[in-house]
């Protein structure tokens, strides 16, 4: 595994991500509730060659409760960090070595690592009654222990005014979950090269 340190969301994060598939967008490979190929794959990767045909990331919508989110993660962090007595690292880009694509975590934690939501009051409950983490980010979470390798992801469902919820994920306990998320990345990997190729040889790309 490829670290990057760079402040997420900054310029230089953008940059390192051109291109290159990310954890937060998995559910756009494989379907979060079967893990079965998605029918936005190609889409998908026709979005990661426009990046890359214009070295510019391809922005997405921000809605208020993000925003929200992105200002009450410290906050998050630290209630984390206190409550588990982990030290977290924080961190901007992870890239795995031998394929292209990677993640951003929210944190790494000695041998593990933490993804962290900050979702409206009623989402948060939702979270708590159904106990497990959410169907949303299930590929978030596998993607995260397959780039990292790391023992174990805890997911963190934060609301400053409602007790947070905890839920770790083992990686032992999803190994067959990350042989397939593995195969459908190289897959896609693949057909990625494919179309650069196409592209260059009809001088689309120099």
């Amino acid at each position: 595994m490829i670290i990057h340190n760079m402040e997420q969301g900054s310029t230089a994060w953008w940059q390192v991500r051109i291109g290159v598939a990310t954890a937060s967008e998995f559910d756009k490979i494989l379907t979060p509730a079967k893990l079965e190929p998605s029918r936005s794959v190609d889409g998908y990767i026709n979005k990661l060659l426009g990046e890359w045909l214009r070295n510019k990331p391809d922005e997405g919508f921000e809605s208020e409760w993000m925003k929200r989110g992105k200002e009450v993660e410290q906050e998050a962090r630290d209630y984390y960090a206190f409550h588990t007595g982990a030290e977290v690292q924080q961190v901007g880009f992870c890239y795995i070595e031998d394929g292209n694509y990677g993640c951003s975590p929210d944190g790494l934690v000695e041998d593990g690592g933490l993804e962290i939501k900050c979702p409206s009051p009623g989402i948060h409950v939702g979270y708590i009654l159904d106990g497990r983490v959410p169907l949303d980010y299930r590929l978030q979470i596998l993607g995260s222990l397959l780039v990292t390798g790391r023992e174990y992801w805890d997911f963190i469902s934060y609301h400053p005014d409602i007790e947070p919820l905890i839920i770790r994920t083992w990686q032992k306990d999803v190994m067959d979950e990350l042989n397939i998320l593995n195969k459908a990345l190289w897959d896609v990997d693949r057909k990625l090269k494919a179309k650069q190729k196409i592209l260059i040889e009809r001088g689309f790309k120099k």
